[in-house]
């Protein structure tokens, strides 16, 4: 093996804020020195893990070519964004009423 886990570690994705990463859940094996490297992952948060992960393979003597992840998480707008937008388009939508005649 390659990479092989050591322990599990607790899953970071639902925190807004992550801790230091705690990269000893893992070893890696000197046969990757040389080796071109594609990091495969679920979920991409905020890219702490991919920049720790791709850091190390390196200093193993990997070549990291890339990176693909299943999903991104979505981050919510502010509050404030939010109102923005809703006015807006209650905004249009009166333009839009009255355009076609209708006066509510």
């Amino acid at each position: 093996d390659l990479i092989c886990i050591t322990e599990s570690r607790e899953c970071k994705h639902a925190s807004e804020k992550r801790s230091e990463i705690n990269t000893a859940n893992y070893m890696m094996s000197n046969a990757l020195y040389g080796k071109r490297v594609v990091i495969v992952d679920d979920l991409l948060t905020s890219g702490t893990s991919l920049l720790e992960y791709a850091h190390n393979l390196e200093r193993a003597g990997a070549k990291v070519e890339g990176a693909v992840f299943l999903a991104r998480t979505f981050q919510m707008p502010s509050p404030a964004r939010v109102k923005r937008l809703v006015w807006k388009r209650h905004l249009l939508a009166r333009i839009w009423r009255k355009q076609a005649g209708y006066f509510l």
